[in-house]
């Protein structure tokens, strides 16, 4: 749980030196500062990345760090500051989550299947952290193909067969 004083921090500080990006394909949230412990902090915070910026061309320009939040991490931090915000920032945090919300959510985010069956955490179905797979769809796939491949077979018929097995003369 992160206390009141944090987030009113937060909110001053995001609001003099953060910035909401409008465009990409994901909701984006930065700070750019010269001394990096206010990015640590907001790191500890909200989580996020922070890097290394190379000076501009000038070579007496001290090196910058910049703090960026992405995604649903940065909706939720939005909606969650909203409210302490001034109204010019208010509009751009309105405008960049209306953007954000029609976008689909990523699979990695989905508790259920297409087909409503709960996902299983750590089962062997998921291919990577942006991929994962039904069981049950999967078994229940795997069930239809067996019975309409051997079905007709128990039935006294022929099983079908493919035309591309063909013997020639």
């Amino acid at each position: 749980m992160i206390a009141s004083g944090d987030l009113q921090w937060a909110a001053g500080f995001l609001e003099v030196e953060g910035c909401w990006p409008l465009g990409g394909s994901t909701l984006t949230i930065t700070a750019v500062q010269v001394q990096k412990w206010p990015l640590d902090r907001l790191l500890i915070l909200f989580g996020g990345r922070i890097y290394r910026r190379s000076p501009a061309k000038n070579p007496n320009a001290q090196p910058q760090w910049q703090w960026v939040l992405h995604g649903w991490k940065a909706a939720g931090l939005s909606m969650t500051l909203f409210r302490l915000m001034s109204p010019k920032r208010k509009e751009r945090m309105r405008m960049m989550l209306l953007a954000w919300i029609p976008k689909p959510v990523q699979d990695k985010m989905r508790h259920f299947c297409v087909r409503g069956h709960v996902y299983v955490e750590g089962s062997p179905y998921e291919k990577s952290r942006s991929k994962r797979f039904c069981i049950e769809c999967i078994r229940t796939n795997g069930r239809e193909r067996y019975r309409r491949r051997f079905a007709p077979h128990m039935a006294g018929l022929p099983p079908k067969t493919s035309g591309a097995r063909r013997k020639y003369a």
